[in-house]
């Protein structure tokens, strides 16, 4: 900008500001001024609602008090009373009019206003009562009168206060006098209100309405308040605030003399007992308050006044300030022209010449004039001065051909430079460039020579251009890496150094900078950085402990994770410790020496904790880590190998995960299980067994619609039960216990049974269930219990999904060699095709609407696929909807024991007639034993009961039993500690034992092997067929009291001596050759066997996997053999006797010390294996001839 409209513009610039600042102070005093004016209005219109209010108090009090007068009140009374109200309707009028005007202010509502008129409107009609009433007797005026009066004009006086308080709020003044006048006038009317509601009460008590008592509490509610705000009017007035201190103490004489001597005469006349009703007394007492009441109205009438006074000084005082604001503005704008015209002439037009001819100089022309160098003013300086250019100008132009040459061979040298190089002045403007700053700006082709920086990367922030300043200065600027945003958004990475260069003087002529871009690089490593931060997240925010060592196992790598779990700060360990300070030591060194045993050399622990890891093979194992405290907890550890790109070993990583909570899931699991099988089945077996016992007519005939409601109640028993079972298979699947008692079965059997199982679902459903003839079946090799709960599980989904009158068949086919296949065909609605590939998943069931009616939790099929699966079979189907489905069980077959299909099952004898047996019942839960006893009374037995653990063992001490079913959770010990007791007994050594509980399967896992001599195991619900079979089976079996034994010898003299030695200790079944031996094992469960190793047809050992005792575990076996036998190779064998060297003492005393330990001393089958060492030692020879 010109230096001429520089001035110019900073002359009108002053001067707005002066004008503005006047134009502010006249608003200002407008301002105030209308202000001071609205509050007078407004006060004035307050002034008119107070005297307004005073009068309908005095009327109040008035007509209140007459209301009282036995006669009617005299004419003049009622005039009075009238022409107070008039006055009062006249005030509010004017102040009506005052606040409803438009052009005035304040502006109160209509709101307002209409409510104000609607209670003066009530307060009319009451008052037209009350002149009516006061013509009239006391005995005919209306009883409530004188307080629908009171209130109505009470709520008048209150709705005036409320208006009063909006006219004063509506237009505030800022003025501490007026403030003061404003409390003054509140305190004044508060004062004198309360002491009118005074002046009525005990105006009309006097004239004989409500007695002193009645009014007592408004009385002391009115005094508080009159004295609360006369207290605060007397303090404003010993404060001098208000000026108001003659007419408080006016007030204060005419209360001491005339109120207060007036108010206890009138309190003492109503407190006398004798005192009667007087008008005259009444209107003496109201006269005096009304003086009272006066005088504090005298008091705020003067502060009404001082007031309006003040207000009015106000106005006068913003009225001068108006005037005077005008005054400055005017005088502000004739010194502005004044201004502007000296500097026009004196300033503005010389600079203008003067500029002119600089500028004529600098385009060459010499030959000119320069006016005014004769003033002594800057003027005329600056006229000297242009003299001066003009005759150096010539010299300068000399001088600048000279620099332009030189600027040329600079800007060569700089153009042809392999690096971004760019020369400015100190105006930034581009001196030269070299080709690589062209080319990497995106300046190809444009001669930037003489162009600014700035207009060329308008976007330049300040920063940069900080930076440029700084080095004008003289400063030198460098960074090795920047970070640079383009005008697109693209971020590129630059290092680059600014330098000042100096002219001839020495003097900052501009700046060179050489840039290089390392984008490239940078985005490299950022993302190393990243990848690195991203990982060191990962390692921090895992719940697992990450542990990475080098190659000797020194930790440099110990996650937040890994804090939390073993209880060390990184800082602790790295560098400082290995792996082996948390591992348990004895676990390490225990597999420090396994390793060394293996002839693995080891040199330190930490190299067993890596071995596989450095093998290159997976480790992954669970280890016993110990934390900083000494608290031990399992950990899976999983090792692996950081390797270079070389495969060189530089270090391992280690993630760890604590399972102990794992572990108490599986616990607690366990438990829920194990709570769920007692608490549900104990009570469904007495549901189970009650119904079935009335159902089967035991107790009589039972009527067709209660036979109704029993068979449903029956059907959704077991239901239930099988839902419960279902759910504990599908738990025992999931955890691996599911136990199988595999031995060979006719699978005619099997399916018969199944067949009767579903009979009766069957006949509900009007389905037929049909077995196909003329197949051959196999004998098959599983649990009995668990194929026909497949084949059930099959047909009874069969019956559910086939409609009445069609056929469920069950067919048997061989396949192939060795397998067998069972069918079951159904008529139904077939699977639908969106349900097939899950419809072994557990809890899948179809979407249709007749699948959901059908019911079930979806876990059938589930269980049956395991169980197939379990016994090496296959299980699939083939459907089509609408036309029914067939699902195929392929299981293998034992091909050495082919039977005939539909063969009849092998019974026991019918007929024989047999002693009444006893069967000892243990239950805690009445209910349950008396169906126990009904249940074993009805097939024959002779049932005695026993609560509790101690009754058991006494009937067992007192009398003989042939059987015994045992609860295992009983309320004085625990069932496995009552079997060992029994076991412990004479009468109970040998006695067969069925265990009867809702925890059958968790107590038949505990014992294992231990269990001798129980028949079954039945889990509750009680199957009552099953239950009359196991103690049939105990009672009828030949010499059931001793252990049976398996001799397998092929020297018939050698089978001759120990049946003749072992015959009084077990049940001998011999075996002659390998292939009895097998057929023999794989048929009969065994306690004992005695193998001879060198048999025809292969070696006795070959028998030993075969061998199973009835709970399904290993069997005791003694090696009885002619040849030494490498004991090493026979770890599984509980005792070796060598023919040549024992005698046959020697095998009794062995036979009889299994036999023990088997009854008595609590090892299983397991254990003894594992005590072999105990065995006497070295083997002794039996000779043949004994």
């Amino acid at each position: 900008m010109r230096l001429r409209y520089f001035i110019t513009v900073l002359i009108l610039a002053l001067a707005v500001g002066f004008l503005a600042m006047a134009g502010v102070d006249i608003f200002q005093s407008w301002r105030e001024k209308r202000n001071a004016e609205d509050f007078i209005h407004s006060d004035a219109a307050r002034g008119t609602l107070l005297y307004a209010s005073a009068d309908w108090a005095l009327e109040r009090g008035l007509g209140y008090m007459l209301l009282f007068s036995q006669a009617p009140v005299p004419l003049e009374k009622r005039q009075e009373l009238a022409a107070i109200a008039g006055r009062a309707d006249g005030y509010w009028r004017q102040a009506f009019a005052a606040l409803s005007a438009p052009e005035k202010r304040p502006q109160i509502s209509l709101h307002t206003l209409q409510e104000m008129n609607q209670v003066i409107a009530a307060a009319n009609e009451t008052r037209a009562m009350v002149i009516q009433a006061l013509s009239q007797p006391r005995s005919q005026r209306p009883i409530d009168l004188h307080e629908r009066w009171f209130t109505a004009m009470t709520g008048v006086i209150d709705q005036s206060g409320v208006l009063r308080f909006q006219v004063l709020a509506s237009i505030p003044i800022d003025d501490t006098r007026i403030d003061t006048q404003s409390w003054l006038k509140q305190y004044s009317w508060v004062a004198a209100e309360y002491a009118g509601r005074e002046r009525a009460l005990i105006a009309g008590a006097l004239a004989g309405g409500p007695t002193l008592a009645a009014v007592q509490t408004a009385l002391i509610d009115a005094n508080a308040r009159h004295a609360w705000a006369w207290g605060s009017i007397e303090n404003m007035a010993r404060a001098g605030i208000g000026n108001v201190d003659s007419l408080v103490a006016e007030a204060r004489q005419v209360m001491n003399t005339v109120v207060a001597p007036a108010r206890h005469n009138a309190m003492q006349r109503l407190s006398s007992s004798d005192y009667r009703p007087d008008m005259a007394e009444a209107e003496k007492w109201f006269a005096a308050a009304t003086r009272g009441i006066d005088s504090l109205l005298d008091i705020q009438r003067a502060a009404t006044v001082a007031s309006a006074n003040r207000a009015a000084d106000l106005s006068r005082l913003a009225r001068r300030d108006l005037l005077a604001s005008i005054l400055l503005l005017l005088f502000g704008v004739v010194l502005t022209m004044a201004a502007l015209l000296l500097a026009h002439y004196r300033l503005l037009r010389p600079l203008a010449e003067l500029t002119d001819l600089f500028e004529k100089i600098a385009r060459g022309r010499t030959d000119l004039t320069v006016p005014d160098t004769r003033r002594h003013d800057e003027v005329g300086e600056l006229a000297r001065a242009a003299a001066a250019f003009r005759e150096t100008h010539l010299e300068g132009r000399r001088m600048a051909e000279e620099l332009r040459r030189r600027e040329h061979l600079l800007g060569l040298f700089i153009s042809h430079a392999p690096t971004a190089i760019a020369m400015l002045d100190r105006d930034m403007r581009y001196l030269a460039v070299s080709r690589r700053w062209l080319s990497e700006y995106g300046l190809e082709g444009r001669n930037v020579s003489g162009l600014s920086y700035y207009d060329l990367f308008p976007e330049t922030d300040e920063r940069w251009r900080a930076i440029h300043r700084a080095c004008l200065e003289g400063e030198t600027a460098a960074s090795q890496e920047d970070r640079l945003v383009g005008t697109d958004g693209t971020v590129n990475w630059l290092r680059w150094e600014i330098h000042p260069w100096h002219d001839i003087d020495g003097h900052v002529g501009g700046i060179i900078i050489f840039t290089e871009f390392i984008t490239e690089r940078k985005e490299a490593e950022s993302e190393i950085r990243h990848l690195a931060t991203h990982l060191q997240v990962m390692l921090d925010s895992a719940d697992a402990a990450f542990i990475s060592t080098d190659a000797d196992g020194t930790i440099q790598i110990f996650n937040r994770g890994a804090e939390r779990m073993l209880g060390y700060g990184a800082h602790e360990l790295i560098g400082r410790q290995t792996p082996v300070l948390f591992h348990d030591p004895a676990e390490l060194a225990g597999v420090l020496n396994g390793l060394r045993q293996e002839g693995i050399p080891i040199n330190s622990p930490f190299d067993a904790l890596v071995h596989d890891a450095r093998q290159g093979r997976p480790c992954q194992r669970e280890w016993t880590m110990v934390d900083r405290d000494g608290h031990r907890f399992p950990a899976l550890l999983s090792v692996n190998a950081l390797r270079t790109a070389d495969g060189h070993i530089q270090g391992f990583l280690g993630i760890a995960n604590n399972i102990s909570q794992l572990r108490e899931a599986d616990r607690l699991k366990a438990e829920f299980i194990s709570t769920v099988s007692h608490e549900l089945r104990t009570p469904l077996t007495a549901i189970r067994a009650s119904l079935g016992m009335v159902n089967s007519g035991l107790f009589g005939d039972v009527p067709e619609e209660a036979q109704q409601l029993t068979d449903i109640a029956q059907q959704s028993t077991e239901r239930l039960i099988r839902l419960i079972n279902d759910l504990l298979d599908i738990e025992k699947i999931a955890s691996g216990k599911m136990r199988f008692e595999m031995k060979p079965h006719q699978l005619s059997a099997l399916l018969r049974q199944t067949m009767q199982d579903n009979e009766a679902l069957a006949g509900r459903a009007g389905v037929t269930l049909q077995l196909a003839d003329g197949e051959q079946v196999a004998t098959v090799r599983g649990d009995a219990d668990r194929l026909v709960q497949t084949f059930t599980n099959l047909v009874s989904n069969a019956v559910k999904f086939s409609p009445a009158g069609s056929t469920v068949q069950i067919s048997v086919i061989t396949l192939k060699p060795n397998w067998v296949r069972v069918s079951i065909i159904d008529q139904g609605c077939g699977i639908p095709e969106d349900f097939r590939p899950r419809i072994f998943q557990r809890f899948a069931q179809a979407d249709g609407s007749d699948s959901r009616a059908k019911g079930g939790t979806g876990l059938g099929l589930a269980i049956t696929r395991e169980i197939v699966e379990r016994h090496g079979g296959e299980i699939s189907f083939e459907t089509r909807v609408g036309s029914g489905t067939q699902f195929h069980v392929d299981l293998p077959v034992l091909d050495d024991l082919p039977v005939t299909a539909l063969l009849a099952d092998d019974g026991g004898e019918a007929g024989t007639e047999k002693p009444t047996a006893h069967v000892l019942v243990c239950e805690d839960n009445p209910d349950i034993a008396r169906l126990l006893g009904l249940m074993l009374t009805q097939a024959g037995f002779d049932p005695v009961l026993a609560p509790d653990g101690e009754e058991a063992l006494r009937q067992l001490r007192e009398r003989r039993f042939d059987a015994m079913t045992l609860d295992l959770l009983l309320p004085d010990m625990s069932g496995l500690t009552l079997f060992d007791k029994i076991r412990a007994l004479p009468a109970g050594r040998d006695l067969p034992i069925i265990i009867v509980s809702a925890i059958a399967d968790q107590g038949r896992e505990t014992l294992d092997g231990e269990a001798v001599g129980i028949i079954d195991w039945l889990p509750k619900p009680i199957d009552p067929d099953r239950l009359i079979r196991a103690i049939g089976r105990a009672i009828a079996r030949p010499g059931s009291q001793r252990p049976l034994l398996l001799h397998v010898e092929d020297d018939p003299d050698m089978r001759l001596v120990v049946q003749r030695v072992l015959s009084r200790l077990a049940e001998i079944v011999p075996a002659s050759s390998m292939a009895e031996a097998r057929k023999a094992a794989e048929e009969q469960y065994f306690d004992l066997a005695i193998i001879d190793i060198d048999m025809p047809g292969g070696s006795g050992l070959d028998v030993i996997p075969l061998l199973r005792d009835r709970a399904g575990g290993p069997v005791p076996v003694v090696v009885f053999t002619g040849a030494d036998i490498d004991l090493a190779a026979l770890r599984q064998v509980a005792a070796t006797l060598v023919k040549s060297r024992a005698r046959s003492d020697d095998l009794v005393e062995t036979i009889q010390g299994l036999i023990q330990r088997l009854r008595h001393a609590g090892h299983g089958p397991a254990d003894v294996i594992s005590h072999t060492s105990s065995l006497p030692e070295p083997p002794r020879h039996l000779e043949p001839s004994s």
